[in-house]
């Protein structure tokens, strides 16, 4: 009752505190991606922040996540979170907040996020599991306990009344006579004082065994999974206390020798059998005792020809894996191993089946944690890039552009930014449709990856634009001719489906760090220049449909 009350308050315990610490994870994770989003919903950038929402509705640990957009007038969902229902402690709000360069704050949206429950369950078989081996080796010990007491209390004094009466009958030998009435009473106390020999030494067996399990324990206790030196050693232990002569370790889904735990008091090899009928005996959770002669026929040659006299096998089990099983040989005698013999060996294998599952929980718990890790990879490259061309979105931008301006004050060099919108671009969405658009996106991308340089950086921040970060070492005389690549690598045709699509680009370039020395200032540079640039490609354009007009007219 202490042990069942002790684990019930610790898994509570431990339920509390992983609770306290998914709430906190849980706070922090929304407001990262709260203040992820406020950039994205500032720019009305409804992409992005679709993006970023499906990313954290991705987490093993959220049920669904609900957006409001209030430059789009939208909600953005991911996951099964129902709007508008009432606050539960597993549901969290945030206003999403953006703040200018002067530090006002403007709120364009605000982000609900539905959290999975916290698990009682697994917080219980995280913890129980070492209350169990604690009650073993607390077990063991109260038995040694016992043990020890007992023989000091009774067997010494019963020792010493026996060492009396010996030296009773010692002192009347000479006047016993066969048929004498003394001679009857000695034999009977000869046979009591016999019975009581029997019972101190299977009472000292006992104890021994007792002794033995108490070293297994720590043994298997000590040792880490892995690591074969406690099972051998342990064995060893045990071939001592029953004083045979082999005995090995079977595991059960494994068939190398090396999987084979053995140890011997003799120089003869120890015999390893196989028999369907002790699979089926294991299986059913049954022991295999007994001299050799007691065994079926087949059995019986088998064994008998490698010497074997009697053996004792006891399967190993875990909480619920069969593992394989432990096998005692005496080649000397055929015993009859007694029940208490029996108890000991299984007692000894019932330690090992949980030393073995112990090992096979702590390889489990490892490759969890290591596709744990994975996911964490995945989702901070879904959070990072652009699904559509894997490009490096406006996250990566902010920490390119601030990286390059540290680089640029500590060499003095200067680099730039440019700013690409794609020109025509809308009328192919218009009259192929999205999936060409898409296709013309990624064309493009390729293309703007390979006429770059690999240390600089490609980057798409909307739907039709593109922003490039050169390295500090770019002279200014160097960034027409980058520009005109640019552009003749857009301008080339695309194929799509037997058609032959095209799009112009405009491009401004803003140079850092003369033109600005933070993000915004960059890219309110650089859309500058490529606003005018479009704006002077679109006046010819229509000075020719006016005059068009005019002679029609």
């Amino acid at each position: 009752l202490a042990f069942m009350l002790a684990a019930a308050g610790t898994v509570a315990i431990g339920y509390g505190v992983e609770r306290s610490a998914q709430e906190k994870q849980r706070h922090e994770t929304v407001d990262i991606y709260a203040q992820s989003l406020s950039k994205p919903l500032w720019d009305c950038d409804s992409a992005t922040a679709q993006g970023i929402v499906d990313t954290l509705a991705y987490l093993p640990t959220v049920g669904g996540v609900a957006l409001k957009d209030i430059c789009a007038g939208s909600i953005l969902t991911g996951g099964q979170i129902v709007l508008d229902s009432q606050a539960h402690a597993d549901l969290i709000q945030r206003e999403v907040v953006y703040r200018d360069e002067r530090g006002t704050k403007y709120t364009v949206g605000e982000i609900q996020v539905e959290f999975r429950p916290v698990s009682i369950v697994n917080a219980a078989m995280a913890i129980l599991w070492r209350y169990v081996a604690i009650f073993i080796v607390m077990l063991v010990v109260m038995l040694a306990g016992a043990a020890l007491a007992f023989h000091k209390i009774v067997g010494l004094p019963l020792g010493r009344f026996r060492s009396t009466i010996d030296r009773h009958i010692a002192n009347d030998q000479d006047a016993m006579q066969d048929n004498s009435p003394i001679h009857g009473r000695n034999d009977e106390l000869a046979d009591v004082m016999s019975a009581y020999g029997d019972l101190m030494a299977e009472l000292d067996l006992r104890f021994t065994r007792q002794e033995t399990l108490a070293q297994c324990a720590s043994n298997l206790l000590a040792g880490s999974p892995g690591n074969n030196d406690p099972l051998t050693e342990v064995l060893a232990s045990v071939l001592k206390t029953v004083a045979a002569d082999h005995i090995y370790l079977a595991l059960a889904d494994r068939n190398s020798e090396a999987d084979l735990y053995p140890a011997t008091r003799g120089s003869s090899e120890i015999y390893r059998p196989r028999y369907q009928r002790w699979l089926d005996q294991f299986l059913h959770h049954h022991r295999i005792a007994g001299p050799i002669n007691d065994l079926p026929a087949s059995e019986r040659e088998d064994l008998q020809s490698h010497g074997i006299c009697s053996l004792a096998a006891v399967p190993v089990w875990g909480q619920s894996n069969w593992y394989g099983f432990i096998c005692v040989q005496d080649l000397q005698h055929a015993r009859h191993w007694s029940e208490s013999e029996q108890i000991f060996l299984q007692t000894t294998a019932d330690m090992i089946g949980a030393f073995l599952e112990s090992e096979k929980h702590k390889l489990e718990l490892a490759s969890a944690i290591e596709k744990l890790r994975d996911n964490e990879k995945a989702l901070i490259q879904i959070a990072r890039h652009d699904p559509l061309t894997g490009l490096g979105n406006r996250i990566v931008v902010e920490e390119k552009i601030a990286d390059a301006l540290v680089k640029a004050r500590h060499s003095g060099l200067s680099g730039h930014l440019l700013l690409i919108d794609l020109d025509n671009f809308k009328p192919i969405n218009d009259t192929y449709g999205h999936s060409a658009g898409d296709f013309v996106l990624q064309e493009i991308a390729r293309r703007l990856l390979a006429t770059m340089r690999r240390s600089d950086t490609v980057a798409r921040i909307g739907g039709d634009e593109f922003l490039l970060i050169t390295e500090a070492s770019q002279s200014p005389s160097d960034v027409p001719t980058l520009i005109n690549k640019l552009s003749a690598a857009i301008a080339a045709p695309i194929i799509y489906d037997g058609q032959i699509l095209t799009v112009g680009s405009s491009i401004g370039a803003a140079r850092y760090p003369s033109d600005g020395t933070s993000s915004v200032a960059l890219m309110a540079r650089a859309d500058q220049i490529m606003y005018k640039v479009k704006q002077s490609r679109r006046a010819p354009l229509e000075s020719s449909v006016l005059a068009r007009i005019s002679r029609s007219n």
